[in-house]
């Protein structure tokens, strides 16, 4: 699974940004930082679901490790 580093960059930068503008004590600089900080978090779970195509967060060579999400009720 290969990473974009721009990606990872990109995130950092915003939730550092957005961290140091949350501790302004201006109002409208804190919402700014959150909102900077809430997305860079979302660029960052972009980063972490991993490639398209692909279940995020899941080992896809082995299934036999993986349970059914939805088992069939007897009926």
């Amino acid at each position: 699974m290969t990473v974009s580093l721009s990606l990872i960059v990109c995130a950092a930068v915003m939730i550092g940004t957005g961290v140091y503008l949350m501790l302004e004590r201006s109002l409208s600089r804190v919402l700014i930082g959150l909102m900077v900080a809430g997305n860079g978090v979302n660029i960052a779970f972009l980063v972490v679901s991993g490639p398209a195509g692909e279940p995020p967060l899941v080992n896809q060579h082995d299934p036999v490790d993986i349970s059914d999400p939805l088992p069939r009720p007897w009926c």
